[in-house]
């Protein structure tokens, strides 16, 4: 990813951050009581924002093994090739 896309990418996060704070309170109620939403808002800040590549991974790794498997095959988003 070039300087202008991670730049994109983060702003993308930062408008719609209050959206993903819903949608992280939802993961956290029904499928990681364990991981909150504010550690997947730090995880995704981290990512998108700071491009940490061990965080990218995390995301990507807990996204196909927490959230993916309970959602129905046509709304399914594998990202980063991380299979759980």
């Amino acid at each position: 990813m070039n300087e202008t896309e991670r730049k994109e990418q983060a702003a993308h996060f930062i408008l719609n951050k209050h959206i993903y704070e819903e949608i992280f309170a939802a993961i956290e109620r029904d499928l990681t009581p364990d991981f909150s939403k504010d550690d997947w808002l730090n995880l995704m800040e981290k990512s998108y924002i700071h491009n940490d590549t061990t965080s990218i991974e995390m995301l990507m790794s807990l996204w196909n093994s927490k959230v993916n498997p309970h959602m129905p095959p046509n709304f399914q988003i594998p990202i980063g090739g991380y299979d759980a």
